[in-house]
């Protein structure tokens, strides 16, 4: 029974090393048969008998390549979360200015770290970071629902803009 077990085992572990893939390269052994045949002979031989291995070739390896198509551009974006003010705004009571710079100072250190997309929620809470006839002016950017931010500029079109000016990808959530 033990001697099964080896065999399965070896069997196993045979198979797991057959194959390895490496650099989008594959290489595939192609299994060898053992062409020795079982001695059913149970008499004792009278002369002293020299016990050799079969001459086996080392398997035969096939290399597959495969041609992935060439990346022009990889995205790396950053979602920007102004619910709850998350990202931003940092701070529901910031001025005009302070949400320009601390939205230019987030964008820098994105392209620092070699950004380029940029993901902005623009609607946080059944309200917008944009000028709309439609829906209120968000909380988290004045303070108060429906409260324009003074003096009157689009926060959305700012993103868009300064994501532009680094030649970055801009969606909106």
């Amino acid at each position: 029974m033990n001697t099964l077990k080896l065999i399965v085992l070896s069997g196993i572990l045979a198979s797991f090393t057959a194959c390895s893939t490496q650099n989008n390269t594959v290489k595939a052994t192609t299994p060898t048969k053992n062409t020795t045949k079982p001695n059913n002979n149970i008499s004792t031989p009278k002369e002293p008998v020299v016990a050799t291995k079969p001459v086996t070739t080392p398997p035969a390896e096939e290399i597959f390549r495969t041609s992935l198509p060439e990346i022009k551009r990889e995205f790396r974006g950053a979602w920007i979360a102004s619910v709850a003010n998350i990202n931003w705004p940092s701070r529901n009571n910031l001025t005009v200015d302070q949400q320009k710079e601390e939205a230019i100072n987030m964008l820098d250190i994105l392209q620092d770290n070699n950004f380029n997309a940029v993901i902005f929620q623009v609607r946080p809470s059944a309200d917008a970071l944009y000028t709309s006839n439609i829906e209120p002016w968000s909380y988290f950017l004045t303070g108060e629902t429906g409260k324009s931010p003074y003096p009157n500029y689009d926060p959305l079109q700012f993103w868009i803009d300064e994501a532009h000016k680094r030649g970055w990808s801009f969606m909106s959530g």
